[in-house]
Parts: C-alpha cells; sequence; structure tokens
C-alpha cells in the first residue's frame, strides 16, 4: 500500500496467524483500510468516509509536498486456482478516479468483488472483518442480525436459502390471510342472501302475476285492434270505389286534350316568332349602346390629354420656384455669415484661435487638479470601517434573542411555566424573591455537553422555580394551587454549593475521555452560582454526573476501577452512545455495582445557550467600531467639500471652453451650407434648361387629335344601328298580330271542356272525404297496433304463407301464441274483469324488486367468490409446500451449523474456566409463562450468545441489561470468532484492537484459541493490535510485523535496523 511519494510499504504475512503491533496512530487503521480497500468492499466500512479519495494521506512530507493518489496491491494465495495466486492491485487519487487490476489485467471493482464473492471473501461481514471502530458494533448486534451476519460468514448458500424461505414464508402469510379474507366475504354474502330468500319467493309470485296480467292486456290490445281494423277496411273500400270514378272522368278530359291539340301547335308556333323578333331588336339596341360606350372612353382619352398638356406647365413652374427658394436662402445664408464674422471679430479680434486654445488649457488644469483631489479622496475610504461595523452588527444579531427561545422551550415543556414567570413579572416578584424558571439561568455553551446533560435533568427540574424567601415560597404555591399550575416551588436553605472531597479532578479523568463534571461544565451567573448548584446538588446530585466522549465507552471498566480506588462512588457518566452508573453499596462488603442503559433521545433543552461575556464584547467592539467611522467620516467629508469646489470651478471652465467651441462649429457649419445652397441653385437651373416643355406639350396634342378622328367614326355607327332598329320592329308587330288570332281559336274550343272539368272537381273532393276518413282510421290503427305488439307478440296473427306481404292469405297464430290465446277469457267483459283481480293481487302483494336483484348479484358473486376462495387455497397448499421443502433443505444445515459452533464455543470457554453457549431460537412469539406460541416467523430466527463468567452467576444472554464488562464483551465476541473458524469458508479474518479491554489472563487464553483455531483449521488470522503480552508462544506458523511510523521516523531507503540488532 502506498500512502507517500516513493513509499511503498510491503506487509508480509504468515500462512496462519499474522500479528502486527502498532502504537497508536502508527497506521494500524491505514492497514485494515488497506485490506478492505483493496479487495473491493464499500468505503465505508473503514469509517474514512465513502469515497476513495478519503484513503490518500493528508500528512505532507519533509519538502511539504502533501499526495496526491495512492494504490493497494493484494496477493491471494491460490486465488486463481491451485497453485495460481491472483493479485488484485486498485490505484485511487483525490479526484475519487480508481484504475483496478487483477493479474496485471485491467479490471472493475464490479469484478473483483464478484471474484471476492466466489472466494468467500465478505469485507463487509463483521464475523471476517472487524475492524476497530466496528467492535462496538458488533457487540450491539441484535441476535438476528447475529444469525444473518454468520449465516453470510460461514454458508452463503444456508444464508441464500434462509432469505428466499422468508420471502415465500410472508408470500405464504398474504396467501393465508388473503384465504381469510375471500372466506369470510364468501361467508358474509350467503348470510345476506338467506336474508333475502323470503323477498325473493313474494317477488316470484308477484312476477308470474304480472306476467298473466300482462297476457290477459295483450289479448285485449289484440282484441281492441281487430275491433278497428275492420272499421278501416270498410272505410278504404269506399275509398278505392270513388278513386276508379275520378279515373274514368280524367281518361274522357284526355281525350278532349288531345282534340286540341293542333291550336296550341299554332298558337306556340307564333309565340316563337314574336320571341325571335324581340330578340333581334334588342341586339341592335346593345350594339348601338356599346357604340357609345366607346365614344364615352374616346371623349375620356381627350380631357387627359388636355390635362397632361396643363400639368407640363405646371411642373416647369414648380421647378423655377424651387430654384428661386434656394436662391434666397443662400442670400440669408451669404448675410448670416457676414454678420457672425462681424461679430467673432468684435469679440475675439484677430486672436480668436488663441482664445479658444487658452480655454481649452483652462479646462484641462482644473480637471488634473480635480481629478488629484479624487484620488486623494480615494484615500479616505470608508468600505473597511463600514465593513467591520456590519461584521460586528452580524455577530451581535447571530446571537439572537437566547432569552426568547429559552422561553419558548420552557413553554413546549409546561405551558403554565410561563404563565407563572409572566405573574411573577408583573407582581413585581424579581430576583430577590424567586429564581426561575431553572432553564432560564443554566447555559452549557458546549454543544455535545448540551446533548449529554439532558440525561440527567428532566423537565419537572428544568420548569421548577427556586424561591429565596419563605414568604416568596408560600405565595407561589397559593398561585399554583388556585390556577391548578403542575409547577414545582423549592426554598433552599443549604449551604452554596461545595464538590464533594472524594471527587477526582477532571482534569486527571482526561485520559479516559472524560471532558467535565456536569457541575463545572454549567455556566451560571456569579452571585447566582453557589445557591443554584446547591439547589441541582439537593434535587438531581448535578456533582454526580461526569461528561464523556465515545472513547469513555471503550475504557469504560478501567475508570469504573480508578474512581472506586479514588473513594469516587456513586457516578454517573453519560456517553453519547451509553449511560453508565457506578454505585457502591451501603451495606455489607459495600460492593460497587455497575449498570448502563441506552440515552434517550435528546429534545434540543439546551441548545441555547446564553453568552453575556460575548455580547458585552461584541457592543464594545462595535462601539469602538463605530467611533473611528466616524472620525474617517469627517476627515472625508472635508475633502469630498474641496473636491466639490474644483469640480464647480472645472464645470465652469468647461461651459466656457463649449461656448466658444460651438461658436466656430456654427461658424463652419454656415460657412460648409454657402457651397451646399450654391450647389443646388446650379442643379435646379439644370431641371430648368433640360425640361423641353414644348416637346412634352406636342405628344399630348397629337393624343388629342386622334381621339376626336375615333369619335367620328363611332357616331356613323350608332347612325346605321338606328335605322336596322326600325325594321326590326316592324316585323315584331306583325308577329304579335299573329299569335293573338291564334289564342283567339283555341279559347273557343275550350269552354267545351269546364262542364267535364267541374265533374272532376267534385269527384276529385268526395275522394279526398273518404281518403282522409281512411287515413284517420289508419292512423288510430298504428298505435294499437303497436301497444298490442309490445304486449303480446307472440298472439300477432301472420299470414300461413310465410310472406308477410300476403295480407289477403290465410292467417294463424303460433301454436304457443295460439295456446296463451285460448286459455284467456273470449269476451271483452271477461278480459276486464280479469284484468281488475289481478291488478288488485298484485298490488297488495308487490315484493321488493331491489332484494330480488341484490340476491341474483350475490349469488353471483358467491359463484365467484368460490373460485376465488378454491384458487386461494390452491396457492396456500402450494405455497406451504415450498416453504416446508425450503425448511427442510434450510433447517437440517443450521442446525450442524450451530451445533457445531456451539461445540467450539463451550470448549474456547472452558478455557476460561467459565461456561458458554450458542442457542438458536426460532421465530415464535413467547407467551407470558416464556413458551413458544402461534405461527413460526423465519425473519425472527435468532442467535443467543450465552455467558457464565462465575459460579455464582447462571447462563445469560450476553450484553444483556448492562451486566458485562467491556473485557467480558471482548472475550466472548474473539471466542465467537474463533468458533466459526472451522467451518468459515472464508480464506482469512481479520481483528482489529480486541484484546484492548482484556486482563492478561484472558488475552492469554484468547491468543492460544486463535492459534489452535489456526492450526486446526489451516486458515489465515490476522490480529492488529497496539500490545502483546511479552510471554506469549506464537508457534512456527505465525507472523509478527513491528510498524514503525510516525512525522519523525527515518525515511525507508535511510532506514539501517543494522545499527539496532
Amino acid at each position: 500500500m502506498q500512502h507517500y511519494p516513493g513509499d511503498c510499504p510491503v506487509v508480509r504475512v504468515a500462512s496462519q496467524l499474522a500479528s502486527t503491533l502498532l502504537d497508536t496512530g502508527t497506521g494500524k487503521s491505514s492497514i485494515v483500510c488497506a485490506m478492505c480497500v483493496g479487495l473491493g468492499g464499500p468505503i465505508k466500512v473503514t469509517e474514512r468516509g465513502d469515497k476513495i479519495s478519503g484513503c490518500v494521506h493528508d500528512n505532507a512530507d519533509e519538502n511539504g509536498n502533501k499526495p496526491n493518489e495512492g494504490m493497494v496491491e493484494t496477493e491471494l494465495y491460490d486465488g486463481s486456482g491451485f497453485g495460481k495466486n491472483l493479485i488484485v492491485r486498485v490505484e485511487f487519487n483525490r479526484q475519487d478516479k480508481e484504475v483496478w487490476y487483477m493479474n496485471g489485467q485491467p479490471s472493475s471493482r464490479k469484478k473483483v468483488r464478484e471474484k471476492m464473492k466466489e472466494l468467500n471473501i465478505q469485507v463487509d461481514n463483521p464475523l471476517q472483518f472487524l475492524p476497530q471502530d466496528k467492535v462496538g458494533q458488533f457487540s450491539n448486534m441484535s441476535p438476528v442480525q447475529l444469525l444473518k451476519e454468520t449465516e453470510r460468514a460461514i454458508g452463503p448458500e444456508t444464508c441464500e436459502k434462509h432469505e428466499r424461505l422468508i420471502i415465500e414464508d410472508k408470500t405464504l402469510k398474504e396467501a393465508k390471510h388473503q384465504l381469510n379474507v375471500e372466506e369470510k366475504a364468501l361467508a358474509d354474502l350467503e348470510k345476506q342472501n338467506e336474508v333475502l330468500y323470503a323477498d325473493v319467493e313474494r317477488w316470484q309470485r308477484y312476477e308470474a302475476n304480472m306476467k298473466q296480467l300482462a297476457q290477459v292486456e295483450g289479448k285485449r290490445a289484440w282484441m281492441i285492434f281487430d275491433e278497428k281494423y275492420e272499421g278501416y277496411k270498410r272505410a278504404d273500400d269506399e275509398k278505392q270505389q270513388q278513386k276508379r270514378l275520378k279515373k274514368a272522368l280524367e281518361a274522357e278530359k284526355r281525350q278532349m286534350r288531345e282534340e286540341l291539340a293542333p291550336l296550341e301547335n299554332l298558337v306556340k308556333k307564333a309565340v316563337t316568332s314574336m320571341k325571335a323578333q324581340a330578340g333581334d331588336v334588342h341586339s341592335i339596341e346593345e350594339k348601338a349602346l356599346e357604340a357609345c360606350d366607346r365614344i364615352e372612353a374616346i371623349e375620356n382619352n381627350a380631357a387627359d390629354a388636355k390635362h397632361g398638356i396643363g400639368q407640363v406647365d405646371k411642373k416647369l413652374a414648380k421647378i423655377v420656384k424651387s430654384r428661386d427658394g434656394y436662391k434666397r436662402q443662400l442670400q440669408e445664408t451669404q448675410s448670416e455669415v457676414e454678420a457672425e464674422q462681424r461679430r467673432l471679430a468684435a469679440e475675439f479680434g484677430s486672436s480668436a484661435e488663441q482664445a479658444k486654445t487658452e480655454a481649452q488649457n483652462a479646462v484641462a488644469a482644473l480637471h488634473a487638479e480635480y481629478s488629484s483631489k479624487c484620488d486623494e479622496l480615494m484615500n479616505h475610504d470608508l468600505s473597511a470601517e463600514r465593513q467591520q461595523v456590519g461584521r460586528v452588527n452580524q455577530q451581535i444579531a447571530a446571537l439572537g434573542d437566547p432569552v426568547g427561545m429559552k422561553m419558548k422551550i420552557v413553554y413546549e415543556m409546561n405551558h403554565n411555566t410561563v404563565r407563572l414567570a409572566d405573574w411573577c413579572q408583573k407582581n413585581g416578584f424579581g430576583e430577590d424573591r424567586v429564581i426561575g424558571p431553572m432553564l432560564m439561568v443554566l447555559d452549557l455553551p458546549n454543544k455535545e455537553h448540551q446533548r449529554l446533560s439532558e440525561q440527567a435533568f428532566n423537565w419537572r427540574t428544568l420548569s421548577s422555580f427556586l424561591a429565596r424567601t419563605d414568604d416568596a415560597r408560600d405565595e407561589l404555591n397559593q398561585v399554583c394551587r388556585r390556577e391548578k399550575y403542575n409547577i414545582n416551588i423549592y426554598r433552599n436553605k443549604g449551604e452554596p454549593f461545595k464538590p464533594r472531597p472524594s471527587r477526582v479532578p477532571s482534569a486527571d479523568l482526561a485520559q479516559f475521555g472524560i471532558t467535565a463534571w456536569l457541575d463545572e461544565a454549567l455556566v451560571i451567573r456569579d452571585d447566582l452560582r453557589g445557591e443554584i448548584l446547591s439547589f441541582l446538588a439537593q434535587q438531581m446530585g448535578v456533582d454526580r454526573y461526569l461528561l464523556g466522549t465515545s472513547a469513555t465507552i471503550s475504557r469504560i471498566d478501567v475508570l469504573q476501577q480508578y474512581l472506586a480506588e479514588r473513594g469516587c462512588d456513586s457516578v454517573e457518566v453519560l456517553t453519547p452512545e451509553r449511560t453508565y452508573s457506578f454505585n457502591r453499596s451501603r451495606y455489607g462488603s459495600r460492593k460497587v455495582t455497575a449498570s448502563s442503559s441506552i440515552p434517550h433521545q435528546p429534545k434540543g433543552l439546551f441548545s441555547v445557550a446564553i453568552n453575556e461575556a460575548e455580547k458585552k464584547r461584541l457592543e464594545a467592539e462595535l462601539a469602538q467600531a463605530e467611533c473611528a467611522l466616524k472620525e474617517r467620516e469627517t476627515a472625508r467629508s472635508a475633502v469630498v467639500a474641496q473636491v466639490e469646489k474644483l469640480k464647480n470651478r472645472r464645470d465652469q471652465a468647461l461651459a466656457r471652453s463649449n461656448e466658444i467651441k460651438k461658436i466656430f462649429v456654427r461658424f463652419k457649419t454656415m460657412q460648409s451650407r454657402i457651397a451646399g445652397l450654391e450647389e443646388k441653385v446650379r442643379a435646379e437651373q439644370d431641371r430648368i434648361d433640360n425640361f423641353k416643355s414644348e416637346e412634352q406639350k406636342a405628344e399630348y396634342r397629337k393624343r388629342l387629335v386622334d381621339a376626336h378622328h375615333a369619335a367620328l367614326g363611332q357616331l356613323s355607327h350608332v347612325a346605321l344601328s338606328s335605322i336596322s332598329h326600325s325594321e326590326a320592329m316592324t316585323r315584331l308587330a306583325g308577329a304579335r298580330l299573329a299569335a293573338g288570332a291564334a289564342e283567339a281559336m283555341l279559347a273557343d274550343r275550350t269552354g267545351d271542356t269546364e262542364e267535364l272539368d267541374e265533374k272532376i272537381r267534385r269527384a276529385q273532393a268526395e275522394y279526398d272525404v273518404l281518403y282522409e276518413k281512411a287515413k284517420t282510421l289508419a292512423a288510430a290503427i298504428v298505435p294499437t297496433l303497436k301497444s298490442a305488439r309490445e304486449k303480446a307478440p307472440e298472439m300477432e296473427l301472420k299470414p300461413v304463407s310465410g310472406d308477410p306481404k300476403d295480407k289477403d292469405g290465410p292467417q294463424a297464430r303460433s301454436p304457443e301464441g295460439q295456446a296463451i290465446w285460448d286459455s284467456l277469457p273470449d269476451t271483452m267483459e271477461e278480459v276486464d274483469d280479469r284484468i281488475a283481480e289481478l291488478e288488485a293481487e298484485t298490488s297488495s302483494n308487490m315484493g321488493d324488486a331491489s332484494a330480488v336483484r341484490q340476491y341474483k348479484e350475490r349469488c353471483s358473486k358467491i359463484e365467484e367468490m368460490k373460485g376465488r376462495v378454491q384458487q386461494c387455497k390452491a396457492s396456500v397448499e402450494s405455497q406451504s409446500q415450498l416453504v416446508r421443502q425450503l425448511e427442510a433443505e434450510w433447517k437440517p444445515e443450521l442446525n450442524e451449523m450451530i451445533k457445531s459452533v456451539d461445540a467450539k464455543f463451550a470448549e474456547c470457554f472452558a478455557r476460561f474456566r467459565c461456561q458458554g453457549e450458542i442457542r438458536l431460537s426460532d421465530g415464535r412469539k413467547l407467551n407470558e409463562d416464556g413458551d413458544p406460541v402461534g405461527e413460526d416467523d423465519y425473519e425472527q430466527y435468532k442467535i443467543h450468545i450465552l455467558v457464565k463468567w462465575r459460579d455464582s452467576e447462571k447462563l445469560h444472554i450476553l450484553g444483556e441489561a448492562g451486566r458485562d464488562s467491556g473485557g467480558e464483551r471482548s472475550v466472548a465476541t474473539m471466542v465467537y470468532l474463533i468458533s466459526l473458524q472451522d467451518i468459515n469458508p472464508a480464506p482469512f479474518r481479520v481483528v482489529d484492537e480486541i484484546n484492548q479491554a482484556m486482563d492478561s489472563t484472558n488475552e492469554r487464553n484468547i491468543f492460544t484459541c486463535i492459534t489452535n483455531a489456526c492450526r486446526d483449521s489451516g486458515k489465515q488470522y490476522f490480529l492488529l493490535t497496539p500490545k502483546l503480552l511479552p510471554d506469549l508462544d506464537y508457534g512456527k506458523d505465525c507472523a509478527i510485523q513491528l510498524v514503525f511510523n510516525g512525522p519523525y521516523m527515518e525515511r525507508q531507503n535511510t532506514f539501517r535496523p543494522a545499527l539496532f540488532v
């Protein structure tokens, strides 16, 4: 592994046991980290963050250079097969880039992890890989988790079977639950249908009556239809007879019309000739109108030519006017230039350019002086002083309103505490009479102390009041009784607080990770400190609590012994993970007992601390900063006044210079304008000379003569059209006379047909009456027929031939319809009586249609539910069979595994003259007598480590109620790991600092157990520790690595081991 540029320490290990001795801070964790990272393990296992960049050393070499990259190379014996070692190498840098190789070939973390899984190497399993920081985690591992990790470590296949068994068992329980749900739903439906069956029977009788009622009403409807249909047939026969009479009269009229046809043709020919002559007249009139339109267009062209002649003169006049305008502007501009020359000569004389230059020089000089003063003003910048004032204000604001925030915490603990404090303020109860609430006068600036101290204080103490007089106590108690406030009022008459004489100074306890006694950590006003601490000592023993750290846990047994030797008993040690209590009995042998518990979740009661000293310091610093800012502002104001004065003078000089510039610019502009106007006059004159107005007028005159000639030609066409129009009108008058004669002859013959037309009209009127009558009867039949078909379609008479159009042939009902017809009354009177009887019966016993509908729906659901119940039963049976099969495969292997581990565990514990046992418990729950009951839960299978350290004890679960010391837990942990050695398929195991809390006897026995386990199993064991006993029997298969490392060590290339041997 590599931490520094150029250094590449190599750790060479023995075939079985490798003991590496390193002092604290020399790199034990680095070796463990390298083994984990180098074999593809998760970074978080190393407690160096979750990124690989955290594995690069942060210290600099003698040249001040920090390494930017690192690497780990691990060689696994027979890792690639028998006689073939596997070399895994990873290179990484601070940018979290990592490159993997296996046997020199590029690879990836995923492939390395797959290879490690194949080799049964699990660096994330604390039973195979136990870094120093994970020892406590292993001790606190739940029995269920311990079984899971044990299965992973010594039987991955068994673990996979267990996990699958858990999944399938959950599926079985879900299937059983679903079966219970379905069976209950089925029973509920069947019970509901039993209640509805009486209603269903009533409804069935009701339906039978309703069916017969419908049949009787259907027959009545058909009887009504037959009666109405007979009336319709009679009316239709009369209509057909009148229709035949009308057709005979119409035939006679057609014969007479044939005789009038020649006269009608003659009239048509005369009318056709008259229309043709009228068309000729209309055509001649249209041609004349067209000639008139052309004449109008020719006249318009002549008018345009006349207008064009006039426009030529207007254009020429406009150009002349423009030229004359430019001439006037030229003369005016020349006059202005001459006047401006005279004014400049009068104002500046012959030195006008010199005056302009002097004005510019004056502006430049004033600007330079102004810029110099502005630079001087920059030296009086106030940003630093203002930033200082703002920074101090921010620090003061950051302190916030701690009193208000504390009062809010008190309010959340007990609303009435705030109300009582408000009552004290309003009624003049100052600090001379009462102190409280107690949380308001207690502060803990250290955040870690804040969390720990919550384990010592309860809310009643923190919300209580301390009366300083008897009268104040009595009055406050009366208020609490009257208002029903659940608040404690105390009166302290004891001596001012003094620590116990036997108490050990906190400085001497720092070696155990102790930071302070609780009363030392509390910040209280000096004038109230003695009285408040005396009260707290009486109420909750504030001088009994030690504030520790996570490091205290690993040395808690040594701390207990240290305190007992100095006569300091009845102590509570508060750490972030656990709370320890040491007490000495007052009777008999005055034995010291110890217990531990898990601290409750902190609520942030002390998260607000009042730091009055810091606030006063910041206020003094703010006053000093504001004074410095005011002095700088005064000096700056004087410079600002000078800058403003110079700016005004510069602006005046600049205005004068700009005025002179404007005069010269205006003069130059007028001079340049003269040349432009002269050019425009010449251009307009050229346009006049080139206009050629006479040529343009000659063109327009030619167009005017052509228009007159065209108009004369069109007038001649109009005259000819007038003559043709007179001749056509003569022919039209003759055609009209011929048509009138033909029409008179036709009128004489038409009178003979009028009498025949009158007969046809009367016949048509009678036919229409009969038609409407038949139509009305037919319309009345349609709804009757529709009603009959709707009520009793089976009783309808249909053609026997089967052809729906055969209305005149024999008709009959269907056999079913005829049977129903014959079973019903025959006369209308009997039918009406039966209908009345059925209506009376159905109205008195109708039943509930919704009940029947619900009954049928439930019957359908019951059948469907039965199918689902059968499916669920099949699923449960199939799943149960699968679970039993998996249990039969998994449980024997598990029992054999536990049996082996238990035997080895008991054997190793016998070396310590103690008793140990590994017990497997199934997943059933325990009743009040402690007996297992109910279904087995494979997810709750667990391993219990039971130990017995002394003859006076009984076997108990390791770590139960905090009764086992740290050294005892370390011994049990190591013995359990050693017990797995024979059946663990992993090629090696890593343990870091497991012997730290052990005494010499236990450490010797543990080392002997490790040596024997490695010898028997033939597997490697890595033990990293800062110390070993001096007279251990290491054996020939044990390699001891002594690592020397640190900032003052010589580099590897300069180190000479021979000088020290």
